[in-house]
Parts: C-alpha cells; structure tokens; sequence
C-alpha cells in the first residue's frame, strides 16, 4: 500500500510490505520480469534489495523498477546529463539527484512541484506537467528530461514535450515499461512515438 505522504519515512515502509505484495501474484506463475513501480521508493529501499525481494519469490524472474530502468535507457541513449522534474518535496527529490550522481549521471538542473501528499501528485494536470517539463532544461546543457515518479499523469504529454524541446523526456513509467519489454524480449515497434522506443 501506498502512504498518504510521500516522504523518506513512508517510502522506507513499503519495503516491508513488498513481499506481501509480490505474493498476490500466482504461486507457481513463471514470468521473466517483475517490476516495482515506485521510483523513489525503489531508490529509498535501494534498487538491489527490491530486486532481492522480488528475486526471493519468484527467482527465475527478473527484478526492475523505474529507478534502475531508466538508468539502462538513458545509457542507451548515451546521456549523462539530465534535467530532473519531480513531483516530490526537496528530500525525496535530493534522493533520486544522489541515486543519478551515485551512477556517473549529472543532474544539471533540477524541478520539483513540491507535494508530499500522494493524492496531490495524482491530481497535477498534464498539462501542468508538460509546461514543466517544457521549461526543466532551460539554461543548461541537458541531453534529456526524465520526469521522475509513476503516479504523475505525464504519458499524453510526452511526445508533445519531446517535439517542443527537441530532446528525449523519459518518464518513469515509459522507462519501466521499456524495460520490462527488453528484459523479456518482447518486440516493442510501434509502441510509442518516444525517442527511447526508436533507439
């Protein structure tokens, strides 16, 4: 379950339900992947123990979450400069900046609408977003937006934000999604106008 806050001590707290949550899946299920679709939550666990989780109950699987996968799209893309939007406040937020630069990423401007409670982030229009989106790399050398946290309503709006910037903008979603795919092998043309689905 998630918290009615978006905070560190919140999002710590779901590890200790992430394997009841994993356990609702099918005994006996095979599947090649499972993702954990919380960004910041995956970066406040920490990556490897959510995969560890993940891996305890079903270990022929593969363990992602957003954190992780779009690390893998942004090395794909060749990218290691980033401008960051976040729906969080300034804690969680400096987190998933220390999880970049932990990884040779550099974050060279960061954005952040703030809210720490979770229904808020859920009801941020996205047309709110794409202005945000649109204005985060403004003033720096960004090679990419990624727009941080899979509550945000942001997949109507990112081709639109790609064309008005001329750089690719990953959301958490879409690089799960993405990652997902490539992990299993599934084909993934045709999917999405994004430029991380035409590498």
């Amino acid at each position: 379950p998630s918290g009615v806050n978006v905070n560190f001590g919140s999002l710590m707290a779901m590890e200790a339900q992430l394997k009841t949550a994993i356990r609702l899946f099918p005994i006996g299920a095979c599947f090649d992947v499972i993702g954990y679709a919380c960004t910041s939550g995956a970066s406040v666990i920490g990556e490897s123990k959510v995969t560890k989780i993940i891996q305890d109950e079903f270990p022929q699987a593969t363990g992602t979450n957003p954190a992780t996968a779009v690390k893998a799209a942004l090395s794909i893309l060749g990218v290691k400069l980033i401008a960051l939007l976040t729906p969080y406040n300034f804690e969680v937020t400096q987190g998933i900046v220390k999880m970049f630069e932990n990884n040779d990423f550099e974050v060279e401007k960061v954005t952040t609408f703030n809210q720490e409670y979770e229904a808020q982030v859920a009801r941020i229009l996205p047309e709110s977003i794409l202005e945000a989106v649109v204005t985060a790399p403004i003033g720096t050398s960004a090679d990419a937006v990624f727009v941080s946290c899979t509550n945000l309503r942001c997949a109507s709006i990112i081709t639109k934000a790609e064309k008005a910037l001329g750089l690719p903008v990953i959301s958490s979603n879409l690089a799960l999604l993405w990652h997902m795919l490539d992990i299993a092998g599934v084909e993934m043309g045709g999917i999405s106008d994004s430029h991380l689905f035409n590498v």
